[in-house]
């Protein structure tokens, strides 16, 4: 027998410090008798005799002749009791002094919930519980702690040991589905708001959290470090950052701000890179000439194509649908609703996307960056300041996006069906962080990239680092039809 099966433990459940209550738990063999020593009930009798659950009413008394500790005692299992008292710093600390002279060990209370639960998964879940910060992924965890990952992996080996590999397989695909969202249940996915000097970061920031949380001012430059805040948008945990506008002329202390700028972009989730829609209007509105076009009429490669006008066909390769421009992409986007059309971007938007994209690749480039297609969201701001269009532009960016712009992960079972070749589409988000058009609609768009397939109530999902490489190895033993590998490691998950 084992020393963790012969000795008696001791822990606080309930956080330290100020509060109305605090809950002490001890366990083991003499827990009864330990507690029993300082424990007075009013109604009498002994704590070997009560029943489980029943709640039992009296004193705690460290010293004979000490009024003692009001408190109430309930047995929670066979050789497992806890100690209700008042909070703070006086009451806990002695109970637990008290147990501590009967023998009783001191634990963590991490390390009491890793040997009060039913196994390894479910512990995790419940650590992991603590940490969720939104009811949604708390909702998930709980999911979890109430075994929806442990009773898929115990599915996934009942299927290993029949040698039942496509089944396996296939059960192993839908856990790793949610692998990049079990990851952040108690992570906030990291959101960049990057671009040139005064295009509107600052502003746009303080819009979408509700407050003023950067500093605005109307000359470039003002933000010099990473401005960082939590909050949630619809239920997921967001971290939004403000850094500094980026260019190639800075020098002292704004060169500092823009190296930990470009360190935040590469690390990011999702990159807003802001554009400034006076500044776009300037070459692409009506009568202005776009970057991508030449003299001539001419796209690159040569295309005929013509200039961007409002009311327009912006046309480029094929022809005949309005607004259609070729992605700037090397496989077709995906067209699954109306607005979009394989192989094209479509959009109301006043601006052409491709031209939105190839001035924020420029501006990258400028500053020694690459923005890829996969995690970047181009957010025209500033609309309230183009005569004409803020109205127009706005109301049409209320209707014109109903696609996910990022790359559609493995589906789950029951989820809509990708083509694993399809690209995501570029588009641009226009918005004015002053008047507030648009910013719902960037909210959503940012949601539906990082999270294009939210899991229904009870699935399974793993939600550490660990779980995901286990379950990543078993897949990979399931292909080569090593059953014993594949059990091997999620024997190890389970522990």
């Amino acid at each position: 027998m084992s020393d963790s099966e012969t000795s008696t433990y001791v822990c606080q459940l309930t956080p330290g410090g100020r509060s109305a209550v605090a809950v002490v738990a001890v366990a083991g063999p003499t827990a009864a008798t330990a507690v029993g020593h300082f424990f007075d009930a009013v109604s009498g009798g002994s704590l070997d005799e009560r029943p489980l659950g029943r709640i039992v009413y009296g004193r705690w008394v460290s010293a004979r002749g000490v009024a003692g500790e009001d408190v109430i005692v309930c047995r929670q299992a066979a050789d497992v009791w806890e100690v209700h008292c008042h909070g703070g710093y006086q009451a806990a600390p002695q109970i637990l002094a008290d147990l501590g002279q009967q023998g009783c060990l001191p634990l963590d209370w991490t390390d009491w919930l890793r040997r009060q639960a039913s196994g390894q998964l479910t512990a995790e879940a419940q650590l992991d519980l603590a940490a969720a910060t939104t009811e949604r992924t708390a909702g998930i965890l709980l999911d979890q702690f109430h075994g929806a990952l442990a009773s898929a992996v115990a599915d996934i080996r009942a299927d290993l040991a029949k040698a039942n590999f496509p089944r396996a397989s296939a059960a192993l695909e839908q856990l790793l589905a949610y692998a990049e969202l079990g990851l952040h249940l108690t992570q906030p996915w990291k959101v960049v708001l990057a671009g040139l000097p005064n295009v509107g970061k600052s502003s746009l920031i303080n819009a979408l959290v509700g407050y003023r949380r950067a500093i605005v001012f109307d000359q470039p430059g003002t933000t010099r470090d990473v401005v960082a805040v939590t909050t949630a948008v619809e239920g997921w945990p967001l971290e939004l950052s403000d850094t500094a506008g980026l260019h190639a002329a800075a020098v002292g202390v704004e060169e500092a701000g823009i190296a930990r700028a470009r360190q935040q972009i590469q690390a990011a989730d999702l990159v807003l890179w802001v554009l400034d829609a006076t500044q776009l209007t300037a070459d692409d509105s009506p009568g202005g000439n776009s970057a991508n076009h030449s003299e001539g009429g001419q796209c690159e490669g040569g295309r005929a194509c013509p200039r961007l006008e409002r009311g327009a066909a912006n046309q480029c390769e094929g022809g005949g649908a309005a607004n259609q421009c070729e992605l700037p992409l090397g496989r077709r986007g995906p067209a699954p609703v109306g607005r979009y059309a394989a192989g094209t971007y479509q959009s109301s938007s006043p601006f052409a996307a491709r031209r939105c994209w190839h001035v924020a690749q420029a501006q990258a480039e400028a500053v020694r960056l690459e923005l890829s297609p996969k995690n970047t969201l181009l957010v025209v701001n500033k609309l309230d300041l183009v005569p004409g269009l803020a109205v127009a532009g706005a109301q049409s960016m209320r209707t014109a996006y109903q696609n996910p712009w990022l790359s559609p992960p493995r589906k789950p079972r029951g989820a809509t069906q990708c083509d694993p070749e399809i690209q995501p589409c570029i588009f641009e988000i226009c918005c004015s962080a002053l008047t507030g058009d648009g910013l719902q609609q960037l909210l959503a768009s940012m949601v539906r990239g990082l999270v294009p397939a939210s899991p229904p109530p009870g699935a399974a999902v793993p939600f550490r680092a660990a779980q995901v490489a286990g379950l990543t190895a078993a897949a990979a033993a399931c292909a080569q039809a090593d059953a014993e590998g594949a059990l091997r490691m999620l024997e190890c998950l389970q522990g």
